[in-house]
């Protein structure tokens, strides 16, 4: 009896063995097919057989040929319908691959590549429960997978795809992360930014920044001087690189990591790289080679992008500062940029949607003083309202008003500014005046403030 159950198990297993070399086969419906046969036969083979599949499946996964990522994708999609218990088995190994192609970039316009991920992402929604709990459960797998592709991976295009799930991974952490494990992480990162900036480098700054965010107080605190100099050090040269996809992760890195820390040298620095990087964008004479090549409306538009994240990043940056007198100095700038009848609409939107957030949030040591500030966000709301922008210009209203209502953060010489608000259209037919009157702020006695 035991010797023909024997028998029935061996011939089960080469049965398993010859599906799976069918679920390479190269006709797609083919491959689905046997995939699903694999699926149905699995819970009946060996261990040995069943860890043959999940070789061939991982093999598959990291080939470069993405027909046989798609066998990998049938077989376990096919094993999560009808045996997933042994798919569990093998989580710790499957998951990091399956979190990989998910984060892969969708070409716009392309049907396939959407078609692709939207796959991916419902084979990742049926082996996790969620992206946060898998994060959690198997963050360690998850991030030791990330760093190995990174540092051995030859194709460009997967690197920069790790750079993206090390992203969503840190997102989903948040505070989970220790100020040891972000300066263990940042120490294998940060050297892979020295030399050239190959196709999609600019996701692993952004992963950069991202580490900033989620555990920079954390690591302050387990930094040395010397090794946050060193990592300051490495963002300038970074945010300062002559391509302007790249040099804007940068800055946006650079933003974050002043931010988070706080360290505010490194918001001094990009208040100077800023003012830099405009005058150079609006000065035809600094035209270089690469822009050359290009039309005038592709020239603009890459330029345009640019400024947006410049001000995003300076904006973003200025929450690390406390010091009544720095602000003062950071405020100043801003109200430079809102004033410059030159500056591209989509940067000064990208100004004042950032300077909304930044007014909720900011908490200076001292009562700050933004009088000009209201002034130029509502000279740059009468701006836009003439250019037909009037969703802008509520934008600057609504900054306006945030910073009235913050009286222990913000201090405003309603007199100085009363005789513009009355006279204001954009401020009239928005009915502003009104609430700010009914909030005592532009009143007899605002002298006082």
């Amino acid at each position: 009896m035991f010797s023909n159950t024997l028998i029935i198990l061996n011939n089960i297993d080469k049965l398993f063995n010859a599906l799976i070399a069918g679920t390479r086969d190269r006709n797609p419906s083919v491959r689905k097919q046997f995939a699903s046969a694999v699926s149905y036969l699995a819970k009946f083979v060996s261990p040995q057989s069943f860890e043959a599949l999940m070789k061939t499946v991982l093999k598959d996964l990291v080939a470069d040929d993405e027909s046989m990522k798609q066998s990998a994708k049938h077989v376990l999609k096919s094993l999560s319908a009808n045996c997933s218990e042994l798919l569990q088995g093998y989580s710790k190994l499957v998951i990091p691959y399956v979190f990989l192609e998910t984060c892969q970039t969708v070409v716009r316009g392309d049907e396939a590549s959407k078609k692709r991920r939207e796959e991916w992402c419902d084979l990742w929604n049926e082996i996790v429960p969620s992206t946060e709990a898998a994060v959690r459960m198997y963050n360690a797998e998850i991030i030791a997978f990330i760093i190995d592709i990174l540092q051995n991976n030859d194709i460009w295009s997967v690197r920069a795809q790790a750079a993206r799930m090390l992203t969503e991974t840190v997102g989903h952490l948040q505070d989970r992360m220790s100020g040891a494990d972000a300066a263990s992480l940042l120490s294998f990162i940060m050297p892979m930014l020295s030399g050239r900036i190959w196709p999609g480098k600019e996701n692993l700054v952004t992963a950069v920044a991202a580490v900033f965010s989620c555990a920079g107080p954390s690591l302050r605190a387990v930094w040395t001087e010397k090794e946050t100099e060193e990592v300051f050090g490495i963002l300038c040269r970074e945010a300062s690189k002559k391509k302007m996809e790249y040099a804007a992760a940068g800055l946006l890195a650079t933003s974050a990591f002043a931010q988070a820390l706080p360290y505010p040298k490194a918001v001094e620095w990009l208040v100077e790289k800023v003012a830099d990087n405009v005058r150079k964008a609006l000065d035809p004479s600094e035209d270089d080679d690469e822009q050359e090549e290009e039309d005038n409306s592709t020239r603009e538009a890459r330029i345009a992008e640019f400024m947006v994240q410049n001000m995003i990043s300076l904006v973003k940056a200025i929450g690390a500062y406390s010091k009544v007198e720095d602000a003062s100095v950071a405020i100043g700038a801003l109200c430079v940029y809102l004033g410059n009848d030159r500056l591209f609409w989509k940067a000064k939107q990208a100004l004042v949607t950032t300077l909304l957030e930044l007014s909720s949030s900011w908490q200076p040591q001292s009562v700050v003083n933004v009088t000009t500030l209201i002034e130029a966000l509502l000279m740059a709301a009468e701006e836009m309202v003439n250019q037909q922008r009037k969703s802008i210009a509520m934008q600057c209203l609504s900054v306006i008003s945030k910073l009235a209502q913050r009286k222990d953060a913000f201090t405003v010489h309603w007199n100085e500014l009363k005789k513009k608000f009355e006279t204001s259209r954009v401020v009239q037919e928005s009915g502003m005046f009104d609430d700010l009157e009914s909030l005592t702020l532009i009143t007899a006695n605002s002298d006082t403030q």
